[in-house]
């Protein structure tokens, strides 16, 4: 697997502690998140550069999931909404759940439509992932979904995979293409780093190489572990303002699993609040 796609991946989720919350925020600017290690000094992570261009044989100039891994069709996807038969290679894939456009370029697929969830502009997503568009895709609202732009853009694939998980949302999609939702026992925007890159990976017919992500990034992880024994077992308080509160994140959440893989875990004071945002408890 080139470490160029364990580069992207790696600085996706880097960069997931530094980011503002999706967009139930009342603010229309998404607040960026605040990260402090109680008693100790704060920790942050710098994006690594991933402007190269992906290799010829990533993904076609479409975005499809290419020759590759036509021979993986048909694929069953097993989801909260159950099983999704994906027959052929897709070739016009539309990323709506936070993070699976970047999920899906990781793996070398370009999608035709994606959501700016942090309102990053250009081709919507962050400067790890600048550059890795040979097209542009068509940049859908966030705050509702738009059935008929997303009808227009034609998709044979629909990721949703880190979303709200709204039942009736899902079914109204499906009529449109088949559509990956959030995993089995999965909550609103609660689905896990590991959850999210396989089923993506599955749908795209490319379960192999999502699985080496995953290893590659584990193994990083390690290696930083490795390297700063002292933060195992601290303490550590994520958190970003929605509106005119603040909330921690909860158990599951990935800003806050990506300081737990680091070897931090969550202050006492926020795990015994009771959520009520979904992913956050209010502070």
């Amino acid at each position: 697997m080139p470490s160029l796609l364990v580069r992207r991946l790696a600085a996706l989720l880097a960069m997931l502690c530094l980011v503002a919350a999706c967009g139930d925020s009342d603010d229309t600017d998404p607040p960026a998140s605040t990260a402090v290690e109680a008693g100790a000094e704060s920790t942050t992570s710098e994006p690594t550069d991933s402007t190269e261009a992906p290799g010829d044989d990533d993904a076609t100039d479409d975005g499809s999931a290419g020759d590759a891994a036509a021979g993986a069709f048909p694929v069953t996807v097993s989801t909260a909404f159950g099983d999704v038969v994906v027959e052929t290679a897709p070739q016009r894939v539309v990323a709506l759940g936070w993070g699976d456009a970047e999920t899906a370029l990781a793996l070398g697929v370009q999608p035709v439509g994606a959501r700016d969830w942090l309102g990053f502009g250009g081709d919507g997503v962050g400067p790890w992932a600048a550059g890795l568009y040979d097209e542009s895709p068509e940049i859908l609202d966030t705050a509702e979904l738009n059935l008929e732009a997303i009808a227009a853009l034609e998709p044979d694939l629909i990721l949703n995979v880190r979303d709200g998980g709204d039942a009736a949302s899902h079914e109204l999609l499906t009529q449109i293409a088949p559509t990956i939702g959030i995993p089995e026992g999965g909550e609103a925007f609660l689905t896990t780093q590991e959850q999210q890159v396989t089923l993506i990976s599955e749908a795209l017919g490319r379960a192999a190489e999502g699985q080496q992500l995953l290893d590659d990034v584990a193994a990083e992880f390690a290696a930083v572990r490795d390297a700063h024994p002292d933060w195992d077992g601290r303490t550590v308080s994520v958190a970003t303002r929605f509106g005119d509160v603040w909330g921690g994140y909860v158990e599951g959440e990935g800003r806050l699993d990506f300081f737990r893989e680091l070897g931090f875990v969550q202050n006492p004071s926020i795990a015994e609040l009771e959520p009520d945002g979904g992913f956050f408890a209010t502070v």
